[in-house]
């Protein structure tokens, strides 16, 4: 049997080999206790650098993670009604199921896994399918105009975050 060879690097062929060195890799974190995703990367013609992401693996089977992380720290200050517990909760595209795994903090969007892949959507439609309220996110917190050399302040219950 003879396998094809590459004499170049496409996003095709960077998708194709992440997906069968994820598959490959599987064993090994399960075996130790962790989840692994592929996380991108970079290539060239000539080169690939991939990205995989470790984490340790939830006994309850929720999603973990530095964006899963961020999800459970930020989403309630998103203001669409999006809670930390909304984390791993489903909601339906015409695609399938998307299932929510973390948030995405350069850009706002959330992380969705539909199929083993992961997808960005914004955070006002996820709130939408989840069927959430944008003032549900905000009940307890009062706002106030800065004062100069402050860039945010909201006081709520828990105290004065800025």
């Amino acid at each position: 049997m003879t396998s094809k060879r590459l004499t170049e690097f496409t996003a095709a062929a960077c998708r194709l080999l992440q997906d069968k060195m994820t598959e490959e890799l599987q064993a090994l974190a399960e075996e130790q206790g962790l989840t692994i995703r592929a996380a991108g990367g970079s290539f060239s013609a000539s080169g690939w650098t991939a990205k995989f992401e470790v984490a340790i693996a939830s006994a309850d089977g929720m999603p973990t993670g530095r964006e899963a992380d961020a999800f459970r720290s930020l989403a309630h200050m998103l203001g669409v009604g999006l809670e930390p517990t909304d984390l791993g909760r489903s909601f339906k595209v015409r695609e399938g199921e998307v299932r929510v795994v973390g948030l995405k903090t350069r850009t706002g969007k959330i992380i969705g896994e539909r199929g083993g892949r992961l997808y960005l959507y914004d955070a006002l439609v996820v709130a939408k399918l989840l069927e959430k309220k944008p003032e549900d996110s905000l009940k307890g917190i009062t706002m106030r105009r800065a004062k100069p050399g402050e860039v945010f302040v909201a006081a709520s219950k828990k105290g004065v975050q800025s």
